[in-house]
């Protein structure tokens, strides 16, 4: 098992332990050991990436609060159109006027971090299948606390990437059954 996926386990075990702790009433683990396990976590993951990547600098793989000029990830760009190219009918009157991060205010590799948390929690505790209106409301508002305890700057962007992500389950899945019926 590498050591991503170890400290990944480990940030699911934590969240479990603390919101177990949460709703008996007694105090959770301590919050500045679930910091420096999420250090860890995004530490191997931008090991990994350097050794997926072969001849990087380090200093492009480096976990910095110095924004860097990148491309944003087709996940942070996706279309929230279907195949008709209408919007999607369970959430069509949401304001999408945040939909482009300004590059300068946010670090990309700290973006990446909050994309991938927010995909841990989601497929942990939601089915992907179902829109995100008739998702368990205390369990959206779970992860949008999580989020919002976890990455502040991103807490106003929490609910919308939760969607987005649903919405993208979704249509892969529909897209993968679309492939085996033909």
């Amino acid at each position: 098992m590498k050591d991503a996926d170890k400290l990944k386990l480990m940030l699911l075990a934590w969240n479990y332990q603390n919101s177990a702790a949460t709703r008996n009433g007694t105090e959770g683990p301590d919050l500045n050991v679930m910091s420096g396990l999420w250090t860890q976590y995004q530490n191997a993951l931008a090991m990994n990436a350097s050794v997926v990547g072969g001849t990087a600098k380090p200093s492009e793989n480096s976990i910095s609060p110095i924004p860097r000029n990148e491309l944003a990830s087709p996940m942070e760009n996706q279309d929230e159109t279907n195949s008709s190219g209408q919007k999607d009918e369970d959430e069509g009157s949401e304001d999408d006027s945040d939909d482009k991060l300004d590059q300068v205010a946010h670090d990309p590799e700290r973006l990446k971090a909050f994309n991938m948390f927010v995909r841990l929690f989601v497929d942990e505790n939601l089915d992907r299948m179902i829109p995100i209106s008739k998702q368990p409301k205390e369990k959206i508002q779970a992860i949008i606390d999580s989020c919002s305890r976890q990455f502040p700057e991103f807490s106003d962007r929490s609910r919308k990437r939760i969607r987005t992500y649903l919405k993208s389950c979704r249509r892969n899945k529909k897209t993968r059954d679309g492939w085996e019926n033909t």
